[in-house]
Formats: C-alpha cells, structure tokens, sequence
C-alpha cells in the first residue's frame, strides 16, 4: 500500500518526518530513507512509514487518540500526545513506550528545543489552555502555565 493510498483512508492525521537509519555495513549501502510518523486518531496506532517505498513498516498502539507527534533531534525517542492520557514517550531503539508525562487531557501541540533539552506542550480543553515545558532527560515537567484564549468569528 503507497502512502498517498493509504493516508486517503485516515480521519485525522499529524505527520512527522524524520531521517531513518542509516546502513553503513556494505559497499552498496542505499543511501538512508526518511520516516514517517503518522497519528492515526481514530485507531489509537502511530504508523511508522519509509518513504523510499511507501511502505507501513511499523505501527505502535497506544492507549487513546494521538494527538500530535514530536521526535527528539537525535532520533532517540518520539513523543506522542493523547488525548485524556498526557504525553506518551517512546523510545525508537525497540518503539516501546517508556512512559507518559501527564500534562492535561488534549495535547494539540508537541514542539521540542533544536538541542533537544525541552519538549513544549499546548493542552487545550473548552476555552482554557494549559502551556506545559518538559525536560527532556527524565521526561519530567519543570513549568506549566495557563494561557487565555481568545477566539472569535
């Protein structure tokens, strides 16, 4: 199944691009492929795709609707929030989850630090938004804030 195949059949869906791995070990080593990091919402599954094929090569179930993805710089751990659960971690090496940082019921929003150090999360819930700053290292809030909305039409 191609990638444009497959996402038509999906409700909501956040995508996240990242390099894969890289094959040293041979004189005709392929040059490495990206991979990419679909939330599927509606089956509870974070599907692991390599775009030099178009192909699903991995799916991780998670308890709850992904929300949003994020990974951090060196590739060692994705972020996944979700809804009424926090933020699940987990590590790429085996995409187990390690575990998940209880930040609100509906992480929208996953932005982490070029150096990797800090993962922002945006909760929203009805008119109230709660600002989440999370250290990276042991996966453990440091700050969190609320932030007025203000939405008309």
């Amino acid at each position: 199944m191609t990638v444009g195949r497959w996402l038509g059949t999906l409700g909501w869906v956040c995508i996240f691009l990242s390099p894969g791995p890289r094959d040293s070990g041979s004189a005709n080593a392929s040059p490495p492929s990206t991979l990419v990091y679909v939330a599927n919402e509606h089956s509870s599954t974070v599907s692991i795709i390599r775009s030099s094929d178009n192909r699903v090569i991995s799916t991780i179930a998670v308890e709850g609707s992904p929300l949003s993805i994020g990974i951090m710089p060196d590739i060692s751990k994705l972020y996944v929030g979700v809804a009424k659960r926090g933020i699940s971690v987990i590590r790429t090496s085996d995409r187990q989850i390690k575990t998940t940082v209880k930040v609100g019921d509906h992480p929208v929003t996953l932005a982490i630090t070029p150096d990797g150090s800090k993962l922002y999360s945006l909760n929203i819930r009805d008119q109230q938004a709660i600002f989440s700053v999370i250290e990276t290292r042991q996966d453990r809030i440091v700050d969190s804030f609320p932030i007025e909305l203000q939405c008309s039409i």
